[in-house]
């Protein structure tokens, strides 16, 4: 269900690509506290392009906090963006992924690659207004990946950025093991790095709901085949054949977390 605002104030983030608008709830319901929607009409301007958002909630309505990267958007776009923005409406889609903010956990940990800065700067905002501890640990992509226009927003709500250089499974294992308790663990990055994030902390005693945040990017879902018990890459088709036996499947909705696949039932030929 889409949702419209009065526009109230725009602005950018220093030295960086990032425009935001400060505005505040006309019509509409929006229950996520922190989200993306993968689409905005600014006045009667289409703008097909992922924006981020922070609820913000205040004495005389309900406020939000829009976030968009001018980097992913065509010029003409941009150029809306920036002479559009000072004033009037603007309307959103309906969020495309939430996060669940639990206010009464002591600590936030959020893990988060160059894909997911845009997605982590409302959610940083909202913690840092409610004044829960925050460490920021920042995934390098590759040797040159610097999260500037992070570490610089993150620096102005005095939340600390660290930088992973790469994968070591032992000093996260340390670094996740000791924050267990009374911890919540964000994590948007892409696939597998998400994945292989989310099963780290599974195995080191995270609850289920204490893990949240998405992938980014192409997911990389698998096929268990039920006749030979091997994997392959799901397609887009509800049915395939396997690469392994030949078998002609189906592919089902029930995702097995202990086999990370979906599963593929043998089709009965007539």
């Amino acid at each position: 269900m889409e949702t419209g605002y009065h526009i109230l104030q725009p602005g950018t983030i220093r030295s960086s690509p990032y425009v935001y608008f400060t505005a505040e709830l006309t019509h509409g319901e929006l229950e996520a506290p922190v989200g993306v929607v993968r689409g905005l009409r600014l006045h009667n301007v289409r703008i097909d392009q992922e924006a981020s958002f922070v609820r913000l909630s205040t004495g005389t309505g309900v406020q939000v906090r829009l976030y968009v990267d001018l980097n992913d958007c065509p010029d003409q776009q941009t150029t809306e963006l920036l002479r559009e923005s000072h004033s009037g409406e603007i309307r959103l889609d309906s969020p495309a992924r939430k996060i669940f903010v639990n206010l009464h956990k002591h600590k936030y940990i959020l893990f988060v690659d160059e894909k997911g800065i845009l997605c982590s700067i409302p959610l940083l905002l909202l913690l840092a207004k409610q004044g829960i501890q925050t460490e920021v640990y920042y995934v390098q992509s590759y040797a040159k990946d610097s999260p500037k226009t992070l570490k610089r927003y993150a620096k102005s709500l005095d939340i600390p950025v660290r930088i992973i250089r790469e994968w070591k499974r032992p000093s996260l294992s340390l670094l996740l093991a000791e924050r267990t308790i009374d911890t919540q663990l964000v994590v948007i990055c892409r696939w597998p790095l998400y994945n292989n994030l989310v099963k780290l902390a599974r195995e080191l005693g995270f609850a289920k709901e204490d893990i949240e945040g998405y992938d980014n990017g192409d997911k990389e879902e698998s096929v268990f085949c039920v006749r030979c018990y091997k994997l392959q890459r799901k397609p887009v088709e509800s049915e395939t054949s396997c690469l392994h036996c030949g078998a002609s499947l189906s592919i089902s909705n029930h995702y097995s977390e202990r086999l990370e696949a979906y599963l593929g039932y043998v089709l009965c030929k007539e």
